[in-house]
């Protein structure tokens, strides 16, 4: 959206400025307004501006913003944080504020979640092509916010980041994990949570958190791995042994919790817990001395060792692919995607849209049975190309796929500004752009009598195409032409 906000200032200009308008959806516009006066000479700085977004696009706007900074943290590890003691010199938990969590559709159950247990399956190979989270020697420090790499759906929900503390537990979502130590399966504190090995732990001096991705699209996983662990926990400045990985899965939603060596007997703070959880009754917590798990009781106080090559693996319910994709109601900046729902499992389909049909964004994920989306915002004279997937709790379904152009505006050429212009105003522009969309380039010509005097700020264009331009400049022998309001800053 190019709009004109009030601010005092005055803009003279000849023939020879340039102003030039990128008209894009999603795409910064930029209006370079440069109106060069033969008696005296100003400019108008240019700024980017965006065209108008709907709700969601703008939440998605939000959502990127908060994720790239959160990946820019990635760089440094978390500072240490230096533990609570009581007046007899024992460790006591630090007091966390109330965290507030996105619901999820459904519950972690026995419908939701299979269990699957197995034995002889080895640790991925950690020993290059990781991203440090947290450095040796540390006791219940959290992690910076780290990306996953793709979108994975937990109970329902899309995530694309995650923390890990020290203590052998990992957080997903924009909230940071706490260095909370008190193992309860049950607690909401740090939800949604996945427990591959959650106690009060000490990090060997020895020890690290790392992760990486491995895999291609859309095939990925997620390798966080805890490395040398002091199981039991001992003290500062003393190695560990236990080393133990949880892995996530992209498309099928799959969690896999892997243990390596050293995982021995441990009954040193009451006991550990292992499962997943997203709320005081949707949880699914393993109990390792019979590799079974329950979907209503916690286990937080088990004790007994782990044998290396020891695998738990969560599979969430897999759905069919939506029907064929078809498109209604295609206008100038609008259309219906329709498809077939084919699920009685899912809790929404998921939209992806992109404008070259190879880099897709995520734009929205709609209620369960859904069978068609409204899109808005839409660049004119444009080919989109969408995605639509089923998602169940965790696992995201082949897509049904298609393209489909938004009609092609009328106004392109060259048309004159003022009292015997194609329009009176450049408001009278903006109005019929608005309107009609844009067919190809259009430059705009500021008659010798044009006068700002008749505009009516702000003025704003909110229509947009990738590939034209909107050039406004003084027709040829126009000369100290001003623009003068209480408003000529471009935004």
């Amino acid at each position: 959206m190019l709009s004109i906000l009030r601010r005092s200032r005055r803009t003279n200009a000849s023939a020879h400025g340039l102003t030039t308008m990128r008209a894009a959806l999603l795409l910064p516009l930029v209006l370079a307004l440069s109106l060069l006066g033969s008696a005296a000479q100003a400019a108008v700085s240019a700024k980017d501006v965006a065209p108008a977004l709907d709700e969601q696009a703008a939440q998605l706007a939000a959502e990127s913003t908060a994720a790239a900074v959160a990946v820019e943290d990635v760089s440094g590890v978390a500072e240490p944080v230096a533990p609570l003691v009581d007046e007899y010199g024992n460790k006591v938990e630090a007091p966390v504020a109330p965290q507030r969590t996105a619901p999820s559709p459904g519950l972690i159950g026995a419908g939701t979640y299979t269990f699957a247990a197995a034995t002889g399956v080895a640790l991925e190979d950690m020993s290059s092509g990781t991203t440090l989270l947290l450095v040796a020697d540390k006791d219940d420090d959290a992690s910076t916010i780290a990306p996953i790499g793709f979108d994975f759906w937990y109970d329902g929900v899309r995530q694309t980041l995650f923390s890990v503390n020290a203590n052998g537990l990992m957080r997903l979502g924009v909230a940071n994990i706490s260095t909370a130590f008190s193992n309860t399966m049950t607690s909401t504190t740090n939800n949604p949570h996945i427990a591959p090995y959650w106690d009060d732990l000490w990090l060997g001096n020895n020890g690290k958190v790392h992760y990486k991705v491995v895999g291609s699209a859309p095939a990925r996983r997620l390798v966080v791995e805890w490395q040398n662990e002091q199981v039991p926990r001992v003290a500062t400045a003393t190695s560990g042994a236990a080393t133990f990985q949880a892995w996530l899965y992209e498309s099928t939603g799959s969690i896999q919790f892997v243990y390596g060596s050293g995982m021995a007997i441990n009954s040193a703070n009451g006991g550990y817990t292992i499962g997943l959880g997203t709320g005081a009754t949707s949880f699914a917590a393993v109990s390792t001395a019979t590799n079974t798990v329950s979907y209503a009781v916690a286990n937080d106080s088990q004790t007994g060792a782990i044998p290396s090559g020891t695998a738990y693996t969560f599979i969430p319910n897999s759905p069919n692919a939506p029907g064929a994709l078809s498109f209604t109601a295609v206008g100038l900046n609008t259309m219906t995607l329709n498809w077939a729902d084919t699920n009685a499992n899912e809790v929404g389909y998921a939209i992806y849209r992109s404008v070259d049909g190879v880099n897709y964004d995520f734009i929205r994920q709609t209620a369960a049975d859904a069978i068609s989306s409204v899109e808005t915002g839409l660049a004119s004279n444009t080919t989109w190309s969408w995605r639509v997937v089923a998602v169940t709790e965790g696992a995201v379904s082949t897509a049904a796929t298609g393209s489909q152009a938004t009609t092609t505006g009328t106004v392109s050429g060259t048309r004159s500004v003022g009292p015997t212009g194609t329009y009176a105003s450049l408001g009278a522009a903006f109005t019929d752009i608005n309107t009609n969309g844009l067919a190809g380039n259009l430059l705009l010509e500021l008659q010798a009598a044009y006068l700002s005097a008749v505009e009516t700020f702000p003025l704003v264009a909110s229509q947009g195409s990738p590939s034209n331009t909107i050039t406004i400049r003084p027709e040829s022998g126009a000369t100290a032409l001003s623009i003068t309001s209480a408003n000529t800053t471009i935004k």
